[in-house]
């Protein structure tokens, strides 16, 4: 994040981070310090600091170097000469003054007296940063800079977002980030780029900055770094990201898939740390020409402090080309090979796991798909009548227990791609299945959802999603996440007048989601809003990939989704409410020429976003991506006017649009009081000067057209209403304010409460 140097006279940050390609996992910790050396052969060194992916001199301005592999033909340097600094007319700038120089380890500031600029060195790029400590004249704060170097860009008018700089080849080397202005009291905005004629303009409004007391909101914000690149260009395959919550040490796991061939793909495995900076490590891989390994999923145990990476190996070397599950167990430090399975039996194979963690054991349950391929020798084939089972796999290193539970089997229908919620709790688990007839073609697929309990039983209650209900579109690949009662279903749909006959397609031209309460003492799901279709085109476009459930509001989820051609491949995420509907929906990536391949999705505990990773045939590195969706920042609640009660209202919950559990609340009243309790979406301050009313009372909210009405009168001393925020709601604040009557009193009121929410 871009900081304000520690000063009294800091009042502005405006930030540009220059992102480079991060260098392969494992070595992303790499630093080179600010330094510079002898001269040699009457060459000058210069000032030079350095990552893994990139340079940066710093002796003649500013000058950043990406690092493009020996098979690149010329360096592409990329430098930054600030030009202009000015506030309304009023130029910060000397004319004709040189910069003070300044550095440490990694950190270079060149010091313009009002104006600093400075370079700070990261991991995965070189971060740029403007720090104004005086601002003599209104207007808005613009900094120009002229860029020079052999790479292109293309003409942008002013708008939040990055440019991209491209070579000849029409290849991306290296972007300038979106930029962000900082106050000193931590007020955050994002500010237009803009860039024509070899210079990029940054502007900051006037507006803005007269009015630092007013709450700033900032829509969900997409930040991309790489966390694996294959300077082969080895195609990257699935894709899946897990997260522990815990306190310290690794937060994320991700693992995904490369192809060597089409024949032989290995697995890679990394965690990634974010204290005391983002550092991604090797953790595991699985590799040979002797058999394939994929399908990798994830999940982490609370109570045992480590992952389960779980995925497929295919012996397709083999005369009999079985396939069987395995699992590797880590605390996502250090690099380990230990590896345990399961046998099927003779002439089965099993293939498509899923795993779901824990918060109350210290074991996993994995689900998986199950073929009776004995008519085919032992190869594996999928059948019309597969199988979905489940074990459970100890984290003590005792392996997968020798249960096994079939969720949903026999020789009348088909059960496929089952999928498990991340992170049970004591009720277990929900196992999302793919389902149709076996005995009739022209049948339909359905979502079906069965409870696994924390001992691999399985209740005896389906649920269904509604969309089965018309029994017109086939319903595949679905997800699941949740816990603790709380789940969330994602699926596509193909009309089966596009498919009529059971697909093995994944990829729909809808996408739904469904919610669902399955409490841990209830037989079934207790409540199950309607389904909500999220996306929808004439085409099949649409492919799952991964929801996350926020376990700490309770209220949130994110959905990442596939989308294919025709048009430009992208990755597409919605953040939803507690209805399942979207708050905002974003276009994570969308690159012409790329192809994501695979997203997951994943809430990370204790923080303010859910991570997004994916794969992309880039035509270069087909690098992994981790990706955040951040929920909006700012809102919040104040108190306002004075009351003549001694009674005080107070907000519980959360501040953004989607949540469900707030309330707002009294105390400090008595035990006869009753509770007027207006809701307004203006404010006033005017005596209430009405027969009834006490002394020195106030009205402190509007009354008028914006009144939204009174809650549901209750008596008590500490009375509370809920008050959830659905979906639809746009950002805006909401006043309330308790009239109280009490036995033998004159009405009396509070103070007014402000809640500003946030979309």
């Amino acid at each position: 994040m871009n900081r304000c140097v520690t000063s009294s006279l800091c009042s502005i940050a405006l930030a540009g981070a220059i992102p480079a390609q991060e260098p392969p996992t494992g070595l992303a910790e790499v630093r080179v310090p600010v330094h510079t050396a002898d001269d040699d052969n009457g060459v000058a060194y210069g000032t030079w600091a350095a990552s893994q992916s990139y340079k940066a001199s710093f002796h003649d301005g500013m000058t950043f170097v990406p690092y493009l592999g020996p098979s690149y033909p010329q360096n592409r340097p990329w430098s930054w000469r600030t030009t202009s600094v000015r506030a309304g007319e009023s130029e910060l700038l000397e004319s004709g003054a040189e910069p003070t120089p300044w550095h440490d380890d990694y950190r270079y500031e060149y010091r313009f007296g009002a104006v600093t600029e400075r370079y700070d060195v990261g991991i995965g790029g070189l971060e740029q940063s403007f720090v104004v400590t005086r601002l003599p004249q209104a207007g808005d704060l613009v900094v120009r800079g002229t860029v020079t170097s052999s790479l292109h860009a293309e003409s942008a008018a002013p708008r939040h977002g990055a440019l991209q700089f491209f070579d000849d080849a029409g290849r991306e080397i290296l972007g300038y980030g979106a930029a962000f202005a900082i106050d000193a009291a931590g007020s955050r905005l994002a500010i237009d780029t803009a860039f024509a004629n070899g210079e990029i303009t940054l502007t900051v409004p006037a507006a803005w900055l007269a009015a630092a007391k007013l709450p700033v909101t900032v829509d969900p914000i997409l930040t991309r770094s790489t966390i694996d690149s294959d300077p082969a260009g080895a195609d990257v395959g699935r894709v899946v990201v897990s997260a522990s919550g815990a306190p310290v040490g690794p937060e994320l796991l991700f693992a995904w898939q490369r192809f060597a061939s089409q024949t032989d793909s290995d697995l890679f495995a990394a965690s990634e740390t974010s204290v005391p900076f983002p550092t991604v490590t090797a953790i595991y891989a699985d590799l040979g020409t002797t058999w394939t390994s994929d399908q990798p999923t994830c999940a982490y145990s609370q109570v045992a402090g480590r992952w389960a990476l779980v995925w497929r190996r295919w012996f397709t070397g083999l005369t009999v080309q079985n396939s069987g599950i395995r699992a590797h167990l880590t605390a996502g430090i250090g690099y380990s090979t230990l590896v345990t399975g399961f046998s099927t039996p003779t002439g089965y194979n099993a293939w498509r796991p899923s795993v779901g963690g824990q918060r109350s054991y210290s074991h996993f349950l994995v689900a998986y798909q199950r073929e009776n391929n004995s008519t085919n020798a032992g190869n594996l084939q999928n059948t019309p009548t597969s199988d979905v089972l489940s074990v459970i796999l100890s984290s003590a290193g005792g392996g997968f227990s020798t249960t096994h539970t079939a969720l949903d089997s026999g020789t009348t229908r088909d059960a496929e791609r089952p999928f498990v919620n991340r992170l049970g709790g004591p009720e277990g688990w929900l196992v999302a299945i793919q389902r149709a007839d076996a005995n009739v073609t022209t049948d339909d697929w359905d979502v079906v959802v069965r409870k696994v309990s924390s001992a691999n039983q399985l209740s005896p209650v389906a649920w269904t999603t509604d969309v089965g209900n018309s029994n017109t579109k086939h319903q595949v690949a679905p997800m699941i996440d949740g816990t603790d009662g709380r789940y969330l279903v994602a699926f596509s749909t193909i009309d089966r007048a596009l498919l009529p006959y059971q697909t093995q397609s994944s990829v729909g031209n809808e996408f739904w989601v469904q919610r669902l309460d399955w409490p841990a003492t209830s037989g079934g799901p207790s409540l199950s809003p309607p389904p909500v279709r999220l996306e929808s085109d004439v085409s099949r476009l649409y492919q799952p990939g991964g929801v996350g459930y926020d376990l700490d509001g309770r209220s949130h989820f994110a959905v990442g989704i596939r989308v294919v051609a025709p048009g430009t491949p992208s990755v597409r995420a919605h953040l939803l409410g507690y209805h399942g509907e979207s708050v905002e929906a974003m276009e994570a990536y969308n690159v012409p020429g790329h192809e994501p391949v695979s997203v997951d999705c994943v809430y990370r505990p204790g923080t303010d976003h859910f991570a997004l990773a994916y794969g992309v045939l880039d035509n270069n590195t087909n690098p992994v991506y981790r990706q955040y969706i951040r929920y909006a920042q700012g809102g919040g609640v104040s108190t306002g006017g004075s009351g003549c009660s001694t009674a005080q209202l107070a907000w519980q919950g959360s501040v953004l649009v989607g949540s469900a559990f707030n309330e707002v609340e009294v105390t400090g009243s008595s035990l006869t009081a009753g509770h007027f309790m207006a809701v307004s979406l203006g404010s006033t301050d005017v005596p209430a000067n009405y027969p009834g009313v006490g002394t020195g009372c106030r009205l402190l909210v509007d009354i008028g057209p914006l009144l939204l009405g009174t809650l549901a009168f209750q008596i008590g001393p500490s009375p509370s209403w809920p008050f959830p925020l659905p979906e639809f709601l746009p950002s805006m604040s909401l006043h309330f304010q308790d009239w109280i009557l009490d036995t033998g009193t004159l009405f009396q009121s509070t103070q007014r409460l402000t809640v500003s929410i946030v979309k």
